[in-house]
């Protein structure tokens, strides 16, 4: 019977080591495996039989158990990591889509809509120098032609970014369902092989894969449950519990004639996000990439209509407060707002409509002005992206209708220097009628025509060097984090290969003591 329980203790060391060496061999297949985690084989002795009476008891081990095949993971690392993400791509998010308006305006490389209002600036100065020139005239014609059709060029590409973001917010409106399924049908087959006894870590590392991408997009928060289901939730709903999962779905977005959509829970039809507290990293909700597609998008593309409160999203604070406004409507409504009136200030000095000049030149010398701008769709109001240089300005001999004469003389240079007299001066910008009327309208600033849009574009600049900045931060923060991750979890393929030798001696001297012992029945027993 000695013979035979040794045997026992031999097999059980045998099947340890096989096992062992399964394990180490699984670890440097998938050392390169996004997601995977390293495994362990944990062993502990078997029962103990007690031999001999009194004074001279002893315990001789019955064998190896094996306990478990473990993963080296860090659980904190991972919510640490998950959270940290979520920020991340809020701000990377908003990042891109800020790089991608700077590329829309040409700033600070390339055609930007500051050189050509400058361009505009310096042949008005050459026009005050000789208004009565047709080559000074033509090139201010031409300047002024230039700078609007970039100006409406500009509104139809941040239009059709903010298609192209709308889209963005469909797709992954799609992937959250996508993924919010999959993580459902994993909790299932964990559960179910687990419960049988048998391993499920391969699992475990796609779902936990899959958790990583879904806090990329939505903040969540999980916590898994003794049969080895997580629950997952975001925005105070459970996403995936058992065999519930609720998805998302999308829905026109707030405003009538609005053509863009907005996340909604698909079963009660309430919004995914409240918009109505900025995210700030003080105040929080600067999380999921998804979030920060709505803030930068908006709910629909800003022109002279669209008021303030319809681009702010705490409608008690203004728009110029840390974060309170979708960016791209905010900007679009400035740029509107600076483009009609610097076309209206230019229209009421060359046709001030009282009869008594400015006038023409040569042929039109005495002929009343002609305004220098007007709208290409006369039953909508001018302004960005419905703007021109009069066609009749742009004709054959459409110069001389440009009014730079106030008297008829050819030297008069009064028009002009009224022109100047007004790039030059500080106007009142955002003044309220009465005062404090919108408490979400920008705060009113006294600047030049040039100074506000310098400023617009320096608004632009601060908003994506404070997202850089986040972004560089999170991403640092982020490698710390998975550096530890890995350090834990990681496969290191030295590490696997002493552990491949050590079960491989193991699994041989199990061998040999299994090869003696049959030696030593065969003699008995023969």
């Amino acid at each position: 019977m000695s013979s035979i329980a040794s045997l026992g203790r031999m097999t059980s060391g045998l099947n340890a080591s096989q096992r062992g060496l399964q394990t180490t061999s699984h670890n440097i297949t998938n050392a390169n495996t996004p997601g995977y985690i390293r495994q362990q084989l944990l062993q502990h002795d078997s029962q103990y039989v007690n031999i001999g009476s009194r004074g001279r008891l002893q315990q001789v081990g019955i064998g190896v158990t094996m306990t478990e095949i473990r993963q080296i993971r860090d659980e904190f690392a991972d919510r640490r990591f998950r959270t940290e993400n979520s920020v991340l791509s809020f701000y990377s998010t908003k990042k891109q889509a800020i790089d991608e308006m700077e590329v829309i305006f040409g700033e600070p490389h390339g055609e930007a809509l500051s050189k050509t209002l400058n361009d505009f600036w310096s042949q008005t100065q050459k026009l005050a120098t000789n208004p009565a020139g047709i080559e000074e005239r033509m090139a201010f014609l031409q300047s002024a032609d230039v700078f609007v059709k970039q100006a409406n060029h500009i509104q139809s590409q941040l239009t059709e970014y903010q298609t192209n973001l709308n889209t963005q917010v469909i797709d992954t409106v799609k992937n959250v369902n996508n993924l919010t399924k999959e993580i459902q049908n994993l909790n299932e087959s964990i559960s179910y092989y687990e419960i049988n006894g048998d391993n499920a870590n391969d699992l475990r590392d796609q779902r936990n894969l899959l958790l990583d991408e879904l806090s990329g997009i939505i903040d969540i928060n999980y916590r898994e449950e003794p049969d080895g289901r997580v629950i997952v939730s975001s925005e105070g709903i459970i996403l995936v519990d058992k065999q519930f999962r609720a998805e998302m779905a999308t829905k026109q977005a707030d405003g009538e004639r609005s053509p863009f959509v907005k996340p909604i829970w698909k079963d009660s039809g309430q919004d995914v996000y409240r918009m109505d507290k900025a995210a700030t990293s003080i105040g929080g909700r600067d999380n999921g990439s998804l979030r920060a597609l709505l803030i930068m998008r908006g709910n629909a593309p800003a022109n002279d209509e669209t008021e303030w409160k319809d681009i702010a999203i705490n409608d008690n604070l203004s728009v110029d407060s840390d974060a309170n406004a979708f960016l791209i409507p905010k900007i679009q409504k400035e740029l509107d707002i600076f483009v009609r009136e610097l076309a209206e200030t230019i229209n009421e000095i060359f046709d001030p409509k009282d009869g008594n000049g400015p006038y023409g030149q040569g042929d039109y010398s005495g002929v009343q002005g002609t305004p220098l701008f007007t709208a290409i769709n006369p039953n909508q109001k001018m302004g960005l992206g419905n703007i021109q240089v009069n066609p009749d300005l742009l004709e054959d001999g459409g110069y001389n209708r440009l009014p730079t004469s106030m008297s008829g003389d050819e030297s008069d240079t009064t028009v002009i220097e009224n022109l100047l007299a007004k790039w030059n001066e500080d106007r009142e910008w955002f003044k309220q009628d009465p005062p404090n009327s919108d408490p979400t309208s920008p705060l009113k600033k006294n600047a030049t025509f040039r100074a506000f849009y310098s400023e617009l574009i320096t608004e632009l600049g601060a908003e994506g060097k404070e997202a850089t900045g986040r972004s560089e931060e999170k991403n640092i923060l982020i490698r710390d984090i998975e550096t530890a991750r890995q350090s834990m979890g990681g496969v290191s393929t030295d590490e696997e290969m002493t552990n491949m030798m050590k079960y491989q001696y193991s699994y041989n001297a199990a061998a040999r003591m299994i090869t003696v012992l049959d030696g030593m029945m065969d003699t008995i027993i023969n």
